[in-house]
């Protein structure tokens, strides 16, 4: 929906969701956007939750709890 790959980073897709809300001032496409953004930061931290993740190093760990955070 966003033309985020499946594999794109937490900085990705914080730069592409950032780019197409600046591309809108349309309110409900805004609303959208922000919510895929957030459905697939969603998945990402629950994937590291339940151990999915591929490493499991001190650092996935802290990226999981910026992403449980906001976009910067």
């Amino acid at each position: 929906q966003l033309g985020i790959p499946e594999d794109a980073s937490y900085e990705e897709i914080c730069a592409t969701t950032d780019l197409l809300l600046s591309e809108t001032t349309n309110v409900k496409e805004r609303m959208k956007i922000e919510i895929a953004k957030d459905k697939i930061l969603q998945i990402r931290l629950a994937e590291r939750v339940a151990g999915y993740a591929q490493d499991d190093t001190l650092e996935s760990r802290a990226q999981s709890r910026v992403e449980a955070g906001k976009c910067v």
